[in-house]
């Protein structure tokens, strides 16, 4: 069996089977869950998908990229017995078979892999065997529930046979579907359903169960309400964990959506208490100098900075949006919510809002913020300790030197300062009575500017769809529109991010780490945009209501184009079951995330959406360095000395010049760190200067070499190797600074391209 995967080096790490360059990792084993447990059985326990309800379980390699190759056959399901009224089983569609078509069609479009790819200015999105045999398995459930599926017994091309088998006739679904839709009505019950026994049988991850308990929710259904109390009521004395382990923002975030829906349902104040440790945790677990949050709380990160530990991971804006919303709703709601933390994650949308569409990083961008050593250790305290704000920010601050920049940078003489930020510091004193103070023990503050944006007063234009971060988008779209009504210009905004998740449809599932989050929360936005964008967004995923649906009728997960694809562990079944039923039951309109106006109770059908229409094509994706990992699965990464350090750098150095030189710099969009804008390489000298363009627009802006931090460096490393994708030792040097910032894996995949001579010639740094 050949496993997937080509990753055509335009801007992504790996292939949207999984995982890296040049190969899918079709053996990622899977969770041993009910839904596994036959296939388990039968010693396949590695990722696969259905090939709609046939029963068929199947991968799609990149020697038959059109086809979808047979690796199981569930017994008790339409392929094995051939039809879904009887029990006669014919065996007829055996593993290792190829699908290469259906009633008469063959399938013809081949697959195109790779992460965040542009083919011809426009992401290829799911378009394939997935997207051709959709409507194929539609008609059939349409009329008579036949399927003569065209096969190739063995993988053999030169042989096609016809196989009939039998799905269930649910019929189609209808044009305007969510909405006057009697096949997602019936789907939507039967979601809910399963997702009700999965829910009783099995502990689940925080954001998974936290789905789920939202798609029951949306259902409607009163026999699910004892269920929802139980979940409700289950955390109501917790503290707010702001000093705890693990990753509790994420959870966090998902527990106030969830309470923040079951109260203004309710008005149940048995859940208060719990609402108000979620204030504290939103008020002071955030990153205030960019709106979001890491996986720990705030100050859980700046004790450990303070003793002497790791920085660790940086503030990051999906859980932003998740406590945005959260806070959204307990406001809609006439629960308590946190002024001060909700306004500072709406500015961080402000900023990162463009007029063509909303550009939300895998961070918010953030604000100027620099750390200071006060005369008097007494001055700037929170009352709270280290990692809290000072209640009376500078104004007790007299005496003070600046020490350096930011959280996650370098001090005065370090090569990661922002340049920009040092040249000047004059807010420090002409805004004293805004900026923000954190205690960061001894004589130690972090002062963080905090200026207030220019609110909107016209609706934004939205041309561009989203391409990355499309849970954060999606999120910040309904935290504005949501329990903010009296806020003209947050309505603005909310709309202009709905859009945006709309016209990004084809990256519906490009999320990082785990699709399925940015699935929910980009297609709920997108329900909230103009009726043709939001048409259009479902048209071209109407695929996945299609093919993603199981024998049994839950739903699995889509393979993930993303780096960090983890959804073979994130709920497989689960999570994109209960994604499926909070869309289908739009109509319904039960909760606020669904479109309750109020307290909603009972069904009641909206008004249809009109046609589709065309979508302007999108621009290319731009090249963002993989996010820092916690731990490596494979090896611990070497270390460079700082005079190898220095040696690799002047390496890179050359290189950039001489490809500047030789007139190899083309636009290909950059991430920089110094910018929330993308950019391009226009140039770079011998002596180091280096010049960026902005892609959309023309200014230019010079930087010096000893101004580019190392991430950006690498940044630029991984962007000669895919200028130089010839060259053996452009992909060693990309591999040489990937394992600098602890990406193994990527590291070893570079290695693998770069050969064993170049190879070992830029590991001799090591040594």
């Amino acid at each position: 069996m050949v496993a997937a995967g080509c990753l055509l080096w335009l801007g992504g790490f790996v292939s949207v089977y999984g995982i890296h360059h040049n190969r899918a990792d079709w053996q990622t084993r899977v969770p041993e869950v009910p839904q596994n447990k036959e296939m388990q059985a039968a010693g396949v326990n590695t990722l696969s998908i259905p090939v709609g309800p046939t029963g068929i379980q199947a991968i799609i390699t990149e020697e038959h990229p059109a086809f979808f190759t047979v690796v199981y056959v569930y017994e008790d399901s339409p392929a094995s017995r051939g039809s879904w009224l009887t029990q006669q089983k014919t065996g007829k569609i055996q593993v290792g078979d190829l699908i290469c078509g259906a009633n008469g069609r063959r399938l013809q479009r081949p697959h195109v892999f790779g992460s965040k790819m542009v083919v011809g200015n426009r992401h290829p999105g799911m378009e394939g065997p997935l997207t051709e045999m959709a409507p194929l398995i539609e008609a059939a459930q349409g009329s008579d529930g036949r399927l003569d599926l065209m096969v190739h017994p063995g993988g053999d091309t030169r042989v096609t046979e016809t196989v009939r088998i039998y799905i269930e006739p649910v019929g189609k679904f209808s044009e305007t579907y969510p909405y006057d839709c009697p096949r997602s009505d019936k789907i939507v019950t039967q979601l809910c359903e399963i997702i009700a026994r999965d829910l009783a049988d099995r502990n689940h991850r925080p954001h998974i169960r936290h789905h789920m308990l939202l798609a029951l929710m949306a259902s409607g259904e009163q026999k699910y309400e004892s269920t929802i109390r139980r979940h409700a009521h289950s955390n109501r004395e917790r503290e707010a964990e702001l000093l705890g382990s693990g990753f509790p923002s994420w959870g966090n975030g998902y527990e106030g959506i969830f309470l923040g829906e079951y109260y203004l349902r309710t008005q149940d104040r048995a859940v208060l208490s719990r609402i108000e440790a979620l204030n504290e945790y939103y008020t002071h677990g955030m990153a205030l100098e960019s709106g979001g949050f890491s996986h720990r709380s705030r100050p859980t990160i700046v004790q450990r900075v303070a003793g002497g530990g790791p920085v660790g991971y940086g503030s990051m804006a999906a859980p932003g949006g998740l406590a945005m919303l959260a806070m959204s709703l307990f406001r809609a709601g006439g629960a308590p919510y946190p002024e001060f933390a909700h306004e500072q994650v709406h500015r961080a949308y402000v900023r990162n809002a463009n007029e063509d569409g909303i550009h939300v990083g895998y961070g918010f961008g953030a604000v100027d913020h620099i750390h200071i050593l006060v005369e008097d250790p007494k001055q700037g305290l929170s009352g709270r300790g280290v990692g809290f704000r000072s209640p009376t920010g500078m104004e007790d601050i007299t005496d003070y030197t600046i020490q350096g920049v930011g959280l996650w940078n370098a001090g005065p003489d370090g090569d990661s300062v922002f340049q920009w930020m040092w040249d000047d510091t004059s807010w420090l004193e002409e805004e004293r009575d805004t900026n923000i103070v954190e205690e960061w023990g001894g004589n130690q503050r972090l002062v963080i500017r905090n200026p207030v944006p220019q609110e909107r007063t016209r609706p934004y234009r939205t041309t561009r769809g989203v391409r990355g971060a499309q849970a954060a988008t999606g999120l910040g779209a309904l935290a504005h529109l949501i329990g903010n009504s009296d806020r003209q210009s947050w309505e603005y905004l909310g709309k202009h991010a709905a859009n945006s998740s709309a016209l990004g449809y084809q990256y519906w599932f490009q999320g990082h780490a785990s699709s399925g989050m940015h699935q929910l929360w980009q297609g709920l936005a997108a329900a909230r945009a103009d009726e043709r964008n939001f048409r259009a967004f479902m048209d071209y995923n109407k695929w996945w209501f299609i093919m993603m649906q199981t024998h049994e009728g839950s739903y699995m997960n889509c393979p993930n184009r993303d780096r960090a694809d983890q959804d073979a562990h994130y709920g497989q079944y689960t999570m994109a079951s209960a994604n499926a039923a909070l869309m289908l039951s739009l109509p319904r309109r039960q909760l606020q995330i669904t479109g309750a106006e109020g307290p909603a109770s009972g069904y009641t059908p909206s008004s249809s959406f009109g046609s589709s229409a065309s979508l302007a094509r999108h621009a290319a994706q731009p090249f963002a360095m993989p996010e820092r990992q916690e731990r490596t699965t494979l090896r611990e990464a070497r270390k460079l000395s700082a005079d190898k350090q220095v040696i690799l750098d002047r390496a890179l150095l050359r290189t950039l010049s001489s490809l500047s030189e030789s007139g190899v710099l083309t636009p290909v969009p950059l991430d920089m760190s110094f910018t929330s804008r993308r950019v391009w390489l226009k140039s770079v000298s011998s002596e180091g200067v280096l010049e960026f363009q902005l892609v959309e627009g023309s200014k230019v802006a010079e930087m010096e070499w000893s101004s580019i931090d190392h991430d950006d460096r690498a940044l630029l490393a991984l962007l000669i190797a895919h200028l130089r994708q010839n060259s053996r030792d452009a992909q060693a040097m990309a591999g040489i600074y990937m394992e600098t910032l602890g990406k193994v894996e990527q590291a070893d995949t570079y290695y693998t391209e770069a050969g064993d001579a170049s190879r070992q010639k830029f590991e001799s740094l090591f040594d």
